[in-house]
C-alpha cells in the first residue's frame, strides 16, 4: 500500500515520467508487430530492407564525393584568390577550342603590362625521363614552375627556401614520397640528380601534394631551366600562338575590378592576334574553384568533373 502511495504521488509531480513509460510501451509494441510482419512476409520485407541498405549505401557515396569535390585545392592559403588563365583558339573556318592552358608570353605580358596583380606564376608540362642518383635509376615527370610558384600555392617545404628554391637553373624541389624514393633515408636537400647528361641540384623537399589537388606532381623543376633549353618540336617556346603545355596562374586581390582586368586581357589579345594568320587566340579568367567543377577544357594538368 505504501509503495503505491509513493508511486501515485511520484507520478503526480513527475508527469514526464508517464510520457516516458507510455513512449516505451509503444515501441515495445511496434517492435513486436513489426517483428512479426517481416516473419510473415518475408520476402517482401528481404526487397524493403535490401532496397534501404542499398539506397543509403548509394546516398552516403554521393555525399561523400560531392563533399570531396567541393574540397578540391580548399588546402591553399589564397584559394579564394587564385585565377587561371584559360584560352580560346580559333583557327580560320574550324570550330573553336576551349584550352586549360595556355602560352608563357601572356604570363609575361601580364607581369609587364597590367598593374594591380599580387603575383604571377607560369608552369609547364612535358618535364620526363630518368632520375639518376648513383646506381639508382628512377623513371621522373615533373612540371616546369617559376619562382612565384610557392608564393601562389600552398604546399609547404619540408626543408629548403621557398621564395629562392625554384629561381636558378637547374634546381629541382623534390616531393617527400619522391626523395625517398631516389635517396633512401638520407638527407636529399643539396644533392644532385642526374638526367641525361645534365646535374640537377635538390633545392627544396616539400610534403607531398594532398589527394584533393587539381594538380599532381612529384617533383618541380625550375622555370629557369626551360628557357635555356626552350626547343621542344612544341614551336617557338614565347610565341603567343604556343599555348598546350603552359599554365599561367594569378593572385588578384579581392578590391581588383575583375572587368577591367578582362579588358585587359582583351587588349593583349588583340595586340598579339595581329601577327598570327587566319587564327586567332583569346584569354581569359577562371577562379580556381571552378577549375575541377568547371567546363570540359582541353589541356587539362589534372582532374577535373565537366559541370556544364
Amino acid at each position: 500500500l505504501d509503495v503505491f502511495k509513493f508511486f501515485r504521488s511520484y507520478t503526480v509531480r513527475k508527469p514526464e515520467f508517464i510520457n516516458l513509460l507510455i513512449h516505451w510501451i509503444m515501441i515495445g509494441s511496434y517492435i513486436k508487430t513489426s517483428g512479426r510482419s517481416i516473419v510473415r512476409n518475408k520476402l517482401f520485407s528481404a526487397i524493403n530492407i535490401i532496397g534501404l541498405a542499398v539506397s543509403m549505401s548509394v546516398g552516403l557515396l554521393v555525399i561523400s564525393l560531392l563533399t570531396d569535390l567541393h574540397s578540391y585545392d580548399d588546402f591553399h592559403v589564397q584559394k579564394s584568390n587564385i585565377y587561371r588563365i584559360i584560352t580560346q583558339d580559333q583557327h580560320a573556318g574550324q570550330e573553336s577550342r576551349n584550352l586549360a592552358s595556355t602560352s608563357v608570353k601572356v604570363g609575361k605580358l601580364i607581369r609587364e603590362s597590367i598593374s594591380g596583380i599580387e603575383d604571377v606564376t607560369i608552369i609547364r608540362r612535358r618535364f620526363t625521363g630518368d632520375a639518376e642518383v648513383g646506381q639508382n635509376k628512377v623513371p621522373f615527370e615533373a612540371l616546369w614552375a617559376d619562382e612565384s610558384f610557392f608564393n601562389v600555392f600552398t604546399f609547404p617545404l619540408v626543408q629548403g627556401h621557398a621564395p629562392s628554391a625554384l629561381k636558378e637553373p637547374y634546381s629541382v624541389v623534390l616531393t617527400e614520397t619522391y626523395a625517398k624514393k631516389l635517396f633512401g633515408g638520407s638527407d636529399a636537400l643539396g644533392k644532385s640528380i642526374k638526367f641525361d647528361t645534365l646535374n640537377y641540384v635538390v633545392t627544396g623537399v616539400m610534403k607531398d601534394v594532398p589527394r584533393l589537388s587539381h594538380m599532381r606532381f612529384n617533383a618541380l623543376v625550375s622555370f629557369s631551366t626551360a628557357e635555356l633549353h626552350p626547343s621542344d618540336g612544341d614551336g617557338n617556346f614565347l610565341d603567343w600562338g604556343n599555348i598546350y603545355s603552359n599554365y599561367v596562374y594569378l593572385v588578384i586581390p579581392e578590391t581588383k575590378d575583375l572587368r577591367s582586368l578582362q579588358a585587359g586581357l582583351d587588349r593583349l589579345s588583340q595586340e598579339e592576334n595581329a601577327g598570327l594568320v587566319n587564327r586567332k587566340v583569346t584569354v581569359s579568367l577562371q577562379p580556381l574553384s571552378k577549375i575541377v567543377l568547371g567546363p570540359n577544357l582541353g589541356n587539362p594538368i589534372g582532374p577535373f568533373i565537366n559541370s556544364i
